[in-house]
């Protein structure tokens, strides 16, 4: 790992669920305790860690609409700290979230999520992108207010490299693509910049070698 956090962010319990015969990726802020505990209810099996090296089997993933998972997500992070850390100023919380973007996987962008999840399940197995409306099908669905409503996220934020990642994952939807066939995607989108965001980690990990 090149930092601490690269930890935290790519978790090792990575986790697929079973509900209806079909396999779902939950992602945080994407209805992922609602689908968890769905599949709890009917007794569906949960795969994690390594036991997911094995599954070849189609994976639905629920995706969102990126610039409002981010903001719900800097606002889940900013309530769960101010919770359990009660003398923590929530003005330099909201700060640190937004100066320092994605420190918490809740709004770490889902391009990230698939990217951690195709360290166990390899890069060629097939992702069924579909809306989060689509969560209806499995669960009691409604959509959540968001815990803390006064944080103000700077519209700037919305324009960040990392964010077109999860727009193009946004307009995938309906369509079965590898990560493999997702990723040149996003390599063949000039709007992606994927070099810009790729040339340091690269470089870095070459000089390891």
């Amino acid at each position: 790992m090149l930092t601490p956090i690269d930890t935290i962010l790519f978790p090792d319990e990575c986790c697929l669920i079973e509900i209806d015969d079909k396999l779902i990726f939950p992602i945080f802020k994407n209805a992922s305790s609602s689908l968890i505990s769905a599949c709890r209810a009917q007794h569906g099996r949960e795969f994690r860690g390594t036991e997911i090296t094995n599954i070849t089997d189609n994976i639905t993933v629920f995706i969102r609409e990126p610039t409002e998972r981010f903001s719900s997500g800097i606002k889940t992070v900013v309530y769960n700290l101010k919770k359990t850390n009660p003398e923590l100023d929530i003005g330099t919380i909201k700060f640190l979230m937004q100066k320092y973007l994605f420190l918490d996987i809740h709004f770490l962008p889902q391009f990230h999520w698939l990217l951690n999840l195709s360290r166990f399940t390899g890069p060629d197995v097939k992702l069924k992108f579909r809306p989060i409306a689509d969560v209806r099908q499995f669960t009691e669905f409604t959509t959540i207010p968001d815990k803390i409503s006064d944080i103000h996220i700077d519209p700037v934020l919305f324009n960040d490299l990392y964010l077109q990642l999860d727009t193009i994952i946004f307009n995938q939807i309906g369509n079965d693509l590898t990560f493999r066939e997702l990723l040149q995607k996003i390599k063949n989108d000039d709007s992606a910049k994927f070099h810009e965001l790729t040339e340091l980690p690269f470089m870095l990990i070459e000089l390891l070698l």
